[in-house]
């Protein structure tokens, strides 16, 4: 269902915002639990020796994961990293404030199509789209007062508990609020149950924990990209991959979680998070090898 630009859930990605000064701290003590996925055979993963052959080269990345039909069958850690090392998965957060949101208004917590001024009314109400890590720290903000729990008190009970995992806390700006943006933290494994769940329609271990009707909604294209000329959703970006539609979660410097639903696939990729020269190469790289490497020879 098309729903107002000013309305909430478009908020999360779509709303005009001023500059928001935030903390850098961060809280990261927390033990993290990795869920047990089912991992497939050596003899279902061969097809992907040139994914793995030319991930190996890159000095940037951190992971690669591959879940087909629900089993994992690629898992391979680069560069000193391991399956229980966090990544700050950067702008990644916007897609699981979205669920957040989603989750909220399933409910009945906030309703989508209230506007930013029924929680903050000192805020002007906003027409025009664009993308803003702002955006969806005002929804961080949104879901604190609608929850009555801050978001990374929701977020451990109404998605990361229900997930099988746990999510560490992460940094928060002066007034307390958690980013709604940038900077969660989050291992691979646990990219990749969120995208399971985002692929099976909300849907994981028997337990709806999203509504199929949000994620329906979170795919709908709201937006385009000036740069690249993608579409944007709730927190989502939309491409072709080797001919097939996917939908993908991006954090800078090359943290994915891509969908590809007509082939049961998901796939995960953490790398530095770091500035650099060769950040831009890496991420276009990154996305060749899913494309070229993962999809295709899936698809195939």
């Amino acid at each position: 269902m098309q729903r107002a630009w000013c309305a909430t859930a478009l908020a999360l990605a779509m709303v005009v915002l001023a500059d928001l000064k935030v903390s850098t701290t961060n809280v990261a003590t927390e033990l993290v639990v990795v869920p047990t996925l089912r991992s497939a055979g050596s003899a279902r993963s061969a097809a992907l020796d040139p994914a793995i052959k030319a991930a190996g080269e890159l000095p940037r990345l951190h992971s690669l994961l591959v879940s087909h039909r629900g089993s994992i069958i690629l898992e391979r850690y680069f560069n000193g990293r391991r399956e229980t090392t966090p990544a700050n998965v950067k702008s990644v957060s916007k897609s699981v404030v979205s669920a957040l949101v989603g989750i909220a208004a399933d409910r009945k917590l906030l309703v989508l199509d209230r506007t930013i001024g029924t929680y903050f009314p000192d805020l002007p109400e906003v027409k025009r789209g664009i993308y803003s890590t702002g955006n969806t720290h005002i929804l961080s903000a949104i879901l604190t007062r609608a929850t009555g729990k801050s978001t990374w008190q929701f977020a451990q009970e109404a998605l990361a508990k229900p997930l099988g995992f746990s999510l560490q806390q992460w940094a928060r700006d002066p007034q307390g609020v958690y980013f709604g943006g940038n900077d969660m933290l989050m291992t691979p494994r646990q990219m990749l149950t969120f995208g399971e769940m985002y692929r099976n329609g909300g849907l994981l271990n028997g337990r709806q924990i999203l509504s199929k009707d949000f994620i329906d909604d979170t795919f709908e294209p709201r937006g385009r990209s000036r740069i690249s000329g993608r579409e944007y959703g709730y927190g989502w970006w939309m491409r072709e991959m080797d001919g097939r539609q996917a939908y993908y979660a991006w954090g800078f410097g090359g943290q994915y979680i891509v969908l590809v639903p007509s082939l049961e696939l998901t796939v995960v990729s953490t790398s530095a998070a770091t500035v650099g020269e060769d950040r831009r190469d890496h991420r276009r790289t990154v996305e060749d090898i899913i494309e070229q490497f993962v999809v295709a020879a899936v698809g195939s």
